[in-house]
């Protein structure tokens, strides 16, 4: 089960209230409390389905909907980047976001850099089927490029010193060691029209590809093999940055045979049968809708016997009305 370690005092923050019970709280996330050190509170997960909450932020956003605490954001509509997708081989497809007015503290970086890692390491299948990239988006010059590169060119890996290669990084550089199996002598590259942001999914570049707390706009980008979960990945990736931000914005991504606009953020809809769910669960179970929304559902029609909802966006999930009725149980 994955094991995420978290700041106390970040999850509150981001929560907006002091939690007395967290151990309580945490329960209604399939989660619990495996140790703690100060600050820090080891957290294991129960549910590996629940990718949303692999983070500090995904589990402050469930706990808000929990508490009924609202926290608003902007997000916009109009694309305010593109991505050109040219011949990448057999890493195809790349989805990627903005999200703007952020404030990181280095708690907060090492938090999405944990997310990054458990996600690439579960969902991503160890980077084979996504993986993720965090870039200073005020350094960038757009259009950006994800396209072959000559296995020549050089630029500085992420936590060197020193221009490499893409060959050199795939012999020397551990991420190229560990990874380079991967794209099978290929030499995929992002790149805006002056540098290369990074050889995915092997290595950030040491100057576009890191964030520091100096950061205030930061470009979130996936690439990958599956492209619904490169776009989903994205989705909790971008929201998790967002919580220490206040505006998201979509990324127009032109293929060959078409275009894209990324994160997509639209929900599902889903209708419960209320007889079923007490057939189901035993007995009646009064007020559901106040259940479904700390939850994190959105009830937009309610009848006498069913209900419809949205699901929240984040929640790949969710794919019958018996996985709603079980998050009614669970609340």
């Amino acid at each position: 089960m994955p094991t995420i370690t978290i700041s106390r005092r970040d999850l509150e923050r981001l929560v907006g209230r002091r939690i007395k019970d967290l151990e309580d709280w945490l329960g209604y996330l399939k989660a619990e409390i495996k140790g703690r050190k100060g600050d820090e509170i080891e957290v294991e997960l129960k549910d590996t389905n629940r990718p949303d909450l692999f983070s500090l932020e995904g589990i402050a956003r469930g706990l808000r909907d929990l508490m009924g605490v609202k926290k608003r954001f902007k997000f916009g509509e109009e694309p305010i980047l593109e991505v050109r997708v040219r011949r990448v081989g057999i890493r195809p497809y790349i989805a990627a976001a903005v999200v703007k007015k952020v404030r990181l503290s280095d708690s907060s970086i090492r938090s999405l850099m944990h997310l990054q890692e458990v996600l690439d390491r579960t969902v991503g299948r160890n980077r084979e089927r996504t993986s993720i990239g965090l870039y200073n988006y005020d350094l960038l010059r757009p259009p950006l490029y994800y396209e072959l590169g000559n296995p020549n060119i050089s630029f500085v890996p992420l936590g060197f010193e020193r221009k490499m290669t893409l060959k050199e990084i795939l012999r020397e550089h551990p991420k190229g060691v560990e990874y380079g199996h991967i794209i099978k002598g290929s030499y995929p590259i992002l790149r805006d029209r002056r540098k290369i942001l990074s050889f995915p999914p092997i290595i950030n570049s040491n100057d576009l590809g890191r964030i520091t707390t100096k950061t205030k706009n930061v470009l979130v980008e996936v690439t990958g093999t599956d492209l619904k979960w490169v776009e989903h990945v994205l989705k909790i990736v971008s929201l998790s940055v967002l919580e220490w931000g206040k505006e998201l914005h979509p990324v127009r991504i032109l293929y060959k045979g078409g275009e894209r606009i990324t994160p997509d953020l639209s929900q599902e809809e889903v209708t419960l049968d209320l007889l079923e769910l007490e057939r189901l669960s035993g007995f009646e179970i009064k007020d559901v809708e106040r259940h479904l929304r700390r939850m994190g559902y959105e009830v937009i029609k309610k009848g006498r016997r069913f209900v419809k909802v949205r699901v929240p966006t984040y929640r790949m999930d969710v794919m019958h009305p018996v996985d709603v009725m079980e998050d009614v149980l669970i609340s």
